[in-house]
Formats: structure tokens, sequence, C-alpha cells
């Protein structure tokens, strides 16, 4: 296990180099989408982002529109890009767009202008400590290094290791990216994840829930290779792959060979486990004892107005996989694009067998500030892909589930702006004596009102209504209110608030959860402090509620809060100097559980040190 000396000579180091010269580059959530993510999940779709930046030149507005950007800051990108404005450096940029200094090197961190020509490096070490009653125990340990390359290479690492594991570093990785060979070819190798269509193959989004926003929804990824230093142990490709584009055309062979963990009895393997925990016995055997080997090939055609896709794979197990029934599963996904004026029709068909498929078909209308957007979904009961999570983006839990969904935006004039979805679904699962077939709905609409550059105001209502047909009848039915301020005090000084109400009605009992975050936010030319308090209140944690809390940058808290109790929470990003950055996060909670007499009181600590060469 990490030693704590190492911890200490660390700090004493950086109080060695207290001065420095740049501000605190600090993304804070105003920039970026984080309506309802979980943390974990943000962290890493950003930073895929950061490690494979989009070139500003050949990036596409489909691209662009996929960024976890806040919307008011990629209409500006998007209006730049359909301008056709030759631009070549930041500062005809920030012009151009009139975008402030930082919402520039906010911007920065995820594209790229013009060709790198020298090489830059970046470490970063983090760890997790948390003290409750009378032990201070060493929670996480994660280091990640990366080196960018001239012409876009990449060369990057990751290491970490979570409390109880028997591993100093359980998990270890490394990925490389080439540089750009005869302007069509890069090789890549080690860790890395493929894009495609709406990601009923391999996972196009991280996002664990559906955004208000249609575009982000209805919007097929473009096909793309890149790299990950995840700490995400299991969400990935480990092998190579050859991207090939030459005008329109783009060829993607790739190949990967990995262990999982899998639970095997009498030589079948029952189930297979990504959460990456190693703590108990059984954890520990099951670690990598499932070698899956994958092979397969993507295509893309791409014209101005339409675009054709294929993806296809053949994974094999080892082993016999009582899920799927064999010991190897093929997959093959056809997806298309087609856009007219101000329309754009777009789907995907995964086939993984005679009666294993999914399907994805959306409609887009758009006209200068208003969005529109229709689509169906199906998936059948017996179709499964380890590597997709396109389900993630709809109604419920991991399911598979048919649906349509409706959705808008609108701008209106005073700086309203409204946006939302309808969602009917059905869950379909496995014919089974006595299981429950839930079918419902669930709405959104989110309201934002823009009173000046320093207040803004979130209204956000959200119902999801659930039917249980079986020998009974049953219904759950949630309803959520959230609302959120920011107001700039002074430059440099806002205050953010935050509140959240459910009601929760399940058959004929009724329960209500409630929570309040405070917080301030004070910005310096090198420093930026958050700190506040967030109170909540729930009948049980089917009522549970989730609040969002500052912390190190991209590693969002978004806590549960169920029974009562309140937290505390500082976070202080510094930056020393040109080279080191550091980042200090302290909380202190208090909670008493439902059906608990006693109160839980633990403090958790959080450093990471960042260093740019």
């Amino acid at each position: 296990m990490p030693h704590f000396n190492q911890i200490k000579l660390i700090v004493y180091f950086l109080l060695l180099t207290f001065f420095g010269k740049l501000g605190a580059e600090v993304i804070s959530e105003e920039f970026l989408q984080v309506e309802e993510v979980e943390g974990e999940n943000l962290y890493e779709l950003i930073e895929n982002y950061m490690d494979n930046r989009l070139d500003w030149q050949q990036g596409t507005i489909a691209e662009l529109r996929k960024l976890p950007l806040q919307s008011s800051l990629i209409e500006r990108l998007v209006k730049l890009k359909k301008d056709k404005a030759e631009i070549k450096t930041w500062r005809q940029l920030g012009q151009r767009t009139k975008l402030s200094k930082r919402e520039v090197r906010v911007i920065k961190m995820f594209i790229t202008m013009g060709k790198i020509k020298n090489y830059r490096g970046e470490y970063k070490l983090y760890n997790k400590l948390k003290h409750s009653k009378k032990h201070l125990n060493y929670n996480k340990n994660c280091q990640k290094i990366k080196i960018v390359l001239p012409s876009g290479g990449y060369l990057g690492g990751v290491t970490e290791w979570d409390e109880g594991e028997q591993e100093i570093w359980d998990h270890r990785n490394i990925t490389y990216r080439s540089p750009l060979i005869k302007e069509k070819i890069r090789l890549y190798a080690g860790s890395y994840k493929i894009n495609s269509g709406y990601g009923l193959v391999f996972s196009n989004s991280l996002f664990s829930m559906r955004s208000v926003n249609p575009s982000y929804n209805l919007k097929p990824g473009a096909l793309k290779t890149y790299n990950t230093t995840s700490s995400n142990e299991y969400n990935y490709l480990f092998g190579t792959a050859i991207d090939y584009q030459a005008d329109q055309y783009q060829v993607t062979p790739f190949w990967s060979r990995k262990g999982i963990d899998g639970h095997v009895e009498n030589g079948i393997i029952k189930n297979i486990s990504k959460t990456g925990e190693h703590v108990t016995e059984g954890q520990i055997k099951r670690k990598n004892n499932i070698l899956q080997n994958q092979y397969g090939i993507a295509f893309n055609y791409d014209q101005n107005f339409y675009s054709l896709g294929m993806l296809g794979y053949y994974s094999d197990y080892g082993r016999k996989f009582a899920k799927i029934g064999s010991s190897n599963l093929a997959v093959v996904a056809l997806n298309h694009s087609f856009k007219f004026q101000s329309w754009l029709l777009s789907g995907e068909t995964a086939f993984a067998g005679k009666s294993q498929w999914a399907f994805k078909e959306a409609l887009l209308f758009k006209l200068d500030e208003f969005v529109l957007g229709v689509s169906y979904r199906y998936f059948s009961p017996q179709y499964f892909c380890d590597l997709a999570s396109t389900v993630r983006h709809y109604s419920g839990p991991l399911q598979n589930e048919k649906g349509v969904n409706f959705g808008f935006s609108l701008k209106l004039p005073r700086n309203f702006g409204v946006k939302g979805y309808i969602d009917y679904f059905s869950r379909i699962e496995p014919q089974g004596a006595g299981e429950n077939i839930p079918v419902g709905s669930a709405f959104v609409t989110q309201l934002i009102k823009k009173f000046n550059p320093r207040m803004k105001l979130w209204l956000k209502y959200k119902k999801l209504s659930e039917q249980y047909f079986s020998i009974a009848y049953f219904q759950r039915v949630k309803r959520q209110f959230k609302v959120k301020s920011l107001f700039e005090l002074t430059p440099g000084f806002n205050m953010i608030n935050r509140f959240v109400y459910n009601k929760l009605s399940i058959g004929g009992t009724q329960e209500t959860g409630i929570g309040i975050n405070n917080s301030l936010e004070i910005q310096t030319e090198r420093m930026v402090i958050d700190f506040g308090t967030t109170n909540f209140f729930t009948e049980s944690y089917a009522s549970r509620v989730y609040l969002y809390e500052p912390g190190i940058p991209f590693r969002f808290n978004l806590p549960v809060l169920y029974g009562a109790g309140t937290r505390f929470f500082v976070t202080i990003n510094y930056r020393i100097n040109e080279i080191f950055l550091l980042y200090f996060v302290c909380s202190y909670f208090e909670q008493k559980k439902v059906k608990q007499d006693y109160m839980n009181r633990q403090h958790q600590f959080e450093l990471q040190l960042e260093i740019n060469l």
C-alpha cells in the first residue's frame, strides 16, 4: 500500500515553490454540461476529450456539438464554423466569438489550433484519505502520465489502487497514438476506444443519463478511435487499431486481447463483473480469469449530405458464456445519416443473431433557435453487447426496452431558454414465469433565464411514472423539482445555490426527499476556492437526492444523500508556478440513515498534484 511519507515529501516540495506567474486553470461547472451525471463518468468522458482533442480545421459541426461544454459556448463555436471564417490563432477565435480569456482557456482544453510542433508532458498524482471514528484510511491512489508528441502523437499511462485491494497497483495501463503517417494513417496501441453511430455495439457516450438537449440525444457519433487513460478497468479495448482516412472514406481494422473478471461454474461463465473491485477473496480469485479476444473492422463513407457506416466484430471468451449460450459473440451494425436543409434523419441497426438485434431511428429538425426531435428504439430481449451502453441514454436502468422519445429546445426573447423531452417506454425482459414487464413514461423540462451577465437561474422538473403488470398491479411515480441559481456578487466572487425536492409514490405510500446546497466561489489570479454546505432529509433510500459539490477538476462530486444529515466542503485549486498545479479538497459529513439510531461521521481529504512540462 502507498506510504504516507510519499505525500509528505510532495507537499513539502510544493511549499518550497510557492510563488508563480500563471492564473489558476480551472474548469468549473458553469462551462460544462453536468446535469445529473455520475461524477466518475463525467470525469472519464472529459479526460477522453482532453487526451484526444478536436482539430479546429478538420473538426465537423457534429463533433463540436458533442463536446461536453455548455450550449452557450458550443453555439458560438458552431456559428463561427458555419461562417467558414479563416481562424488560425486563439486570439482570432476569441475576437470573432467575443469569448472571455477564461472561456478561451477552457475551450483550448478540448480543441487544438493547427499542428502540434513541440512535446508536452503532464503528470497527475491523486490521493484520497477518509477518516471515520478513530481511523484514518488511505482510500485511493491514482497516477496518470501523458506525453503529447509532435503532429498529434500521444503516449499515456495510468495506475490505480483502491482501499482493500491486495496489489499496490491493482490497475495499470498504457496507450499510444502515432503521429499522422503520410497524412492518412494513424496507429493506436494499448488501451483505446472506438465510437460509431449511436453506440449499439460500442458505447459512444459515458453519460448515464439523457440530456435535455435533443441534439445531443438524437445525433449519432462519427467513426472515431481515441486513446483512454481511464481508471475504469474494463470499458475499453486493448490491442491495436489502424485508422486509414482518404477523402470521404475511413477504414479502421482493430484487434483486442484483455482479461476480464467473471464468475465461472463447471467451466461455464455465469456472469461478467466490471466493477474493478478486488477486495474479497472471491473478487481476487475472479480477477482477469477470462481472456477475451476481439477482432473487428469499422468503415465509414461521408459526403456533405449523407454518411453510411458499418462496424462489426467477433469476440471469443474461451469458454461458454451462459448469457449468450455460446463461447463467442459476433455483432454487426449499420448506420446512416441524411441531411436535407434543416432536417436530419439518422439511424443504426445492430445484429448479433437471428433474434438478437437492436434498432434506433431519429429525425431532427433545427431552424434558427428552435430544435425538435423524435426517435424510436427497440432492443430485442436476447440482444447483448458487452461494450455497448446505449440503453443508458434512455428512461431506466440497463435493461432492454422499446420506446419513443420527443425532444425540443427553444430560445425565447429576454434571454429565456427552454429544453426538454417526453419519453414513453416498455422494458423487454427474457420470458419467464412471474416476471414483471414495466411500462411507463418520463417527462423532463428545463427553463433557463439569464437576467444579466452576472445572474443566471435554472428550473428543472422531472416526472417518472412506471407500472408493472404481473399477478398484481403496481405503480411507482417519482416527481422531482430542481432549482439552481448563480450570482456574481463582484468579479471573481460567485454565489451558487441549489435546491432539490423529490416526491415519491409507491403503490399507496407517499415519500419525500429534500436537499439544499449553498456555496461560494472565490477566484484570484492564481487561486480558486469553493466552500459550502449541504443539508438533506429523505424518508428512505428510494426518495434519495443528489446534489453537486465542487471538487478536483472533472472529478465532480455527486453524493447519494438519504436519511438526515449535513455536509461541509472546501476546495482549493492553486497554480504554484508554470509547472505545478495543486488541488486540495476537504469535506466532512454527518449522516443518520433511515432506521438507524446513531450518527455516522466522516472526514475526507483529496489531494492532486499536476505537473505540466
